[in-house]
């Protein structure tokens, strides 16, 4: 299990996780004080049964075959989560 937490503000960071295929689990309501504001946390994990359909759209993305000359990505990460969900083909 691995847990990401980040400030429930902080859209760019669990957008990121979700991208990366964690799953969101919950928010602490004013899990702590920060800068004089009541900050709420969000809370998202992936766990041990997830991480072979992670670990196979995470390889296959960062594969060289996967760059252009200028090293750009030829296809999103979302691209291979879809093609290694079951019953799909690539």
């Amino acid at each position: 299990r691995v847990a990401w937490r980040c400030d429930s503000l902080n859209l760019a960071s669990r957008r990121a996780a979700e991208r990366i295929g964690f799953t969101f689990e919950g928010r602490f309501r004013q899990a702590m004080t920060r800068k004089q504001r009541n900050r709420d946390t969000d809370w998202l994990s992936m766990i041990d049964g997830e991480w072979p359909v992670v670990q196979q759209a995470l390889t296959a993305w960062l594969a060289p075959d996967n760059m252009d000359d200028n090293g750009c990505q030829r296809r999103t990460l979302a691209a291979f989560f879809t093609s290694s969900a079951p019953g799909t083909a690539d």
